[in-house]
């Protein structure tokens, strides 16, 4: 499975659960879904902004369908 590295060195999959990085914790569940699509359309916010392209916000949906799918798995 894919691995996540987040700030502070903490290494989760895409579920967010922890993968014994340097210091790990368990955030497995709905906040770890939140926390990652917030940063998700946080990033695409960004692209379109900064390209004034629209091709990041029409593959936003496959990208939330492919982290809460992760979660349902």
């Amino acid at each position: 499975m894919r691995q996540v590295v987040r700030a502070g060195g903490e290494v989760f999959d895409v579920r967010g659960e922890p993968q014994g990085g340097r210091g790990a914790r368990s955030r497995a569940g709905p906040a770890a879904l939140a926390d990652q699509l917030t940063v998700a359309f946080e990033g695409v916010y960004a692209a379109v902004q900064a390209s004034r392209a629209d091709w990041p916000a029409r593959r936003a949906r496959a990208l939330a369908e492919l982290l809460i799918g992760a979660h349902q798995a």
